[in-house]
């Protein structure tokens, strides 16, 4: 009798956790809809009337700066081939916010060629 006991706890509790994961997944999706439906302003430009998925949101604390990704690139492509590649001189466009940018998102947010061009101005400064 108790170990029947103890298999319908583990049956609730197993009922629980999916009704859980099913509330959890259907509130992530309701929160992804009202992003993608929300216009975002580009910190450069200052267009407002942007989506979500054609902005790059930087890892700046406590906020993450967001910029189109049109400026983004300009931006980084301006400091590349001037050489500034230093964290000091590639950072947040943001005004105000010194927070560099990272290779990974400039990895994820420039083209091939300009991340190269990015690396061998870096590597130059390390030697």
């Amino acid at each position: 009798m108790e170990e029947e006991e103890e298999q319908e706890a583990a049956r609730q509790r197993e009922a629980e956790e999916m009704q859980t994961l099913a509330l959890l997944a259907s509130e992530q999706k309701e929160r992804q809809l009202a992003l993608d439906a929300q216009d975002f302003s580009c910190g450069l430009c200052l267009a407002d009337d942007l989506k979500l998925d054609q902005m790059i949101t930087l890892s700046c604390e406590p906020v993450g700066h967001r910029f189109c990704t049109e400026c983004f690139q300009g931006y980084c492509k301006s400091k590349i081939s001037e050489a500034q590649v230093s964290t000091s001189s590639l950072h947040c466009p943001s005004l105000g916010c010194k927070t560099p940018i990272t290779i990974h998102e400039m990895k994820a947010h420039l083209s091939e060629e300009d991340f190269e061009k990015y690396e061998r101005f870096t590597l130059r400064k390390v030697k």
